[in-house]
Formats: structure tokens, sequence, C-alpha cells
């Protein structure tokens, strides 16, 4: 049977998408609770593998977010219940993670058992005064978005320098010296999607602005260290959830998780970082449609996202997102699979088509 090959190749400074074709076709302002998720009577099915239950996994929380942070593990649990699992990180803190994959996705950081972090994905979740889907005028005219913040710690000052195109998708609020906010936009859409609380510390170690800094950076993790593929796996798995969360908003199928695609996936990172290269086909050529057919994988339709150096599955996630080739891919209602593998910070998405 004739294949059909078609390359869409957007190299940009996070990543680049590739697609083949196969003949055969937060604070203290948050005065009210979070929401409960809508109510539903039915399941919503995913393609014949994956069933989700939106009341089984629903989330309520009585604090506003800047409550949350410094509470310990217990607190935690009794406001959100046990979590689905608990993610390691490269930073010294575990993520618990709360999601349904469908209307809503939280992660709660955990450092030296207080929390340091919350991140939170979905329309089911009152983030008032800000909403989802505000734009970013509106939300600008809410908390005015700056180019610079600083976190002074002791003697050491660390000014945050936003640049314009990070203004607009992934704005930095500073609430006090202590705590911050990170608004993430689809800036195609011109929509708020998600936020993430972070004390000042964690916004340090994780380096996701450019930085003027007098005073010690904290220490990264060391390349060869034990707990990497525990990361590895948790960044994947994180990136399923979100993905299906926003294609959830977008009416879009949701996308089953494939085992297979993801190990084509995970040995693409792997081998980006190994071989020192940043591309969809290996140094000998070879690209996504040769890749699958190694794994023995059926395809109708594939593409692939691919994402380096950013600091964890969620700056990779809008980076795609907020980029058009990449945006395709992950809003693309043909797909029916997906394969996500993480090797350090190399991301791979591989989405497929089956009949």
């Amino acid at each position: 049977m004739k294949r059909i090959l078609l390359f869409i190749i957007t190299v940009c400074l996070f990543g680049s998408i590739y697609i083949v074709a196969q003949e055969n076709d937060l604070f203290v302002l948050l005065e009210e609770r979070w929401k409960e998720f809508k109510d539903s009577k039915e399941d919503i099915v995913l393609n014949e593998e994956l069933v989700i239950d939106e009341e089984e996994e629903a989330v309520y929380v009585d604090h506003n977010l800047s409550e949350l942070i410094g509470l310990n593990a217990n607190e935690i649990i009794e406001t959100f219940g046990e979590p689905k699992r608990i993610d390691p990180t490269p930073y010294g803190y575990d993520w618990y993670v709360y999601t349904n994959e469908t209307t809503s996705h939280v992660q709660v950081g955990m450092k030296n058992d207080q929390v340091n972090t919350v991140y939170v994905m979905g329309d089911s979740i009152n983030i008032e005064p800000l909403q989802f889907g505000q734009s970013f005028d509106e939300a600008d005219e809410i908390v005015s978005f700056e180019h610079a913040v600083t976190y002074k710690n002791g003697f050491s000052s660390y000014t945050f320098k936003v640049k314009e195109e990070e203004l607009k998708t992934t704005p930095l609020i500073q609430l006090s010296n202590e705590i911050f906010i990170q608004c993430y936009f689809d800036a195609v859409k011109d929509s708020l999607t998600a936020i993430r609380l972070i004390d000042g510390e964690t916004l340090l170690q994780q380096r996701m602005y450019e930085l003027e800094y007098r005073g010690p950076l904290p220490e990264e993790l060391e390349e060869n260290d034990k707990s990497w593929p525990k990361m590895e796996t948790a960044m994947e798995q994180q990136i399923n959830e979100m993905t299906n969360v926003l294609r959830y908003s977008f009416d879009l199928p949701l996308l089953s998780p494939h085992e297979e695609v993801s190990d084509v996936a995970r040995a693409h990172s792997k081998d980006m970082y190994e071989q020192n290269y940043f591309a969809h086909e290996r140094p000998n050529g070879d690209g996504l449609k040769e890749r699958l057919d190694e794994g023995n994988i059926y395809f109708v339709a594939a593409g692939e996202n691919i994402a380096a150096q950013h600091a964890d599955s969620i700056a990779a996630m809008f980076g795609w997102l907020n980029s058009e080739g990449h945006r395709e891919a992950l809003l693309n209602d043909q797909y029916t699979h997906l394969g996500v593998g993480v090797y350090r910070y190399y991301y791979t998405q591989n989405f497929i088509t089956r009949q």
C-alpha cells in the first residue's frame, strides 16, 4: 500500500512539529471558593479504550489559592482528598496530582512538608477575580502585568525580566515578596487557560524568565541523578493529562494513551539528548514514520511535537499551545491516541490515528 509522507516542520525556540499521513485515511484576592465540577450524569467516552467519570474525580477546595502556600501534606489531603498520585520533580518538591482529565487538572507542590506551588487548569475551577477564558486585556486591568518583578532573599536580590512575548503568554504577578502568580494564556485564542501560584524560591530555582541578580543561585539537579527516570515518567503523565483537559475545553475527542507510541517518543527524546541535536529526523535521516515503523505501530496518520530545555511539563505544554504548528497537532480532531516521551529536559509528543 502506497504511503504518502507529509512533512510540516516548524522550528521555534521551544520546539517543532512534524506530521505524517498515510493513505488510508490566588491569592488574597481570591475570595470565593473553588466550584465543584459541573454536574454530570453520564460518563465521558474517549475512544473505545478510555472512560473517565467526572463525578468520581471531582476536586473541591475551601481555600483561597494563596492560603494553600505553606500548608502541610495532611492539610492538603483534608482539603483535596487523596491525590491520584505523587510525582517527583527535578526541583526538590513533589506534585500532588488531582485530575479527571476533562474539566480540571490540579497539581499541588509539596517541599519539606509545605506547599510551595499550586497549578490549576480547567473551566470548573473558580479563580476570581480572574476567570478562565478572560482576555489578556481584561486580566491586565485587574492585576496589572509588569515587565520586571523582583524577589528579595536577605541581602540577595533577583529581578525576573518578562519579555514582550512572555508578557502575552506567561505574565508574572507579584502578590508579596514571597508569593507570585504565573498566568498561562492561550495567545491565539486570547484566553486565560491556567494559573500557577509559586513561591519566590521555587520561581528562582526553575529560572523560567531572564534573570538579573545579586546573590547565589540555587544548585541544579545533577544530570546523572538516579531519580530522573521517575521524574521523566511523571512529566509524561502530566502532559497526557493536560493534553486531554485542553482538548476537552475545545470539545475535541480525548486521546487514549498508547504505551508503544510512548516508547517511540521516549527513545527520540533520549536520542536528541545523547546525540546533542534537536530535530524530528535522526542524524541518519530517519523521521517519525521510520520510528513508528520500527516500533511495529499501525497508524493512518501521525504527528509529532518536540520541545527542549523547558523547566517542566507545564512550560512545554504552553510552548506548544502558543505555536501555530504545534497547536494544530494538539487540537487535531482526527487523532485518537497519544504517546509522550520525556528524557531530561527533552519532550516528545507522538500523536496517531487508528481506525
